[in-house]
């Protein structure tokens, strides 16, 4: 019984393992997004910044203020994205690390798993050798007293 319920409850641990493991590859999924998305957002702004900088020499002084004002504007968020993308890629160096710890502990507990299987199927095993040996000698008394009986 004991190896039943060690059996039991290594199998729960795995299911916790396999959720705690898609989350893992869910949130790693996240990042990899949010990389993405910060990246393409601060070389988007960049480029505007310097389109708009560029056109600064051709219009009057209130309108190159104005310019001057979006294109920095479009520079601190370019700065703004730059530092979610660099969190991002932290949360991915996290997520990859949370996912190597979740497969790492998936795998020893199949290991755990297969290792407990055998055990109790040895255990079955041996009470049922032990119930076949105490049959046999029941029978081995039974035909023993029917002699006797018989004399």
């Amino acid at each position: 019984m004991r190896e039943q319920r060690k059996l039991t409850l290594l199998r729960r641990q795995q299911m916790l393992a396999k959720i705690a493991r898609r989350e893992a590859i869910r949130s790693l999924a996240e990042a990899v997004t949010e990389e993405t998305k910060s990246a393409a957002l601060a070389t988007k702004s960049r480029e505007l910044a310097v389109f708009y900088q560029s056109r600064a020499g051709k219009n009057d002084g209130e309108s190159v203020s104005r310019l001057g004002q979006f294109s920095g504007s479009l520079a601190a968020l370019a700065g703004r994205a730059e530092q979610s993308r660099h969190h991002a890629l932290g949360q991915i160096e996290r997520g990859q690390e949370a996912l190597a710890a979740a497969d790492n502990r998936m795998r020893r507990l199949s290991e755990r798993a297969v290792q407990a299987q055998l055990d109790l199927e040895s255990e079955k095993e041996q009470r049922e050798t032990a119930h076949q040996k105490d049959v046999a000698r029941k029978l081995q008394i039974s035909a023993k007293d029917e002699l006797r009986n018989s004399r």
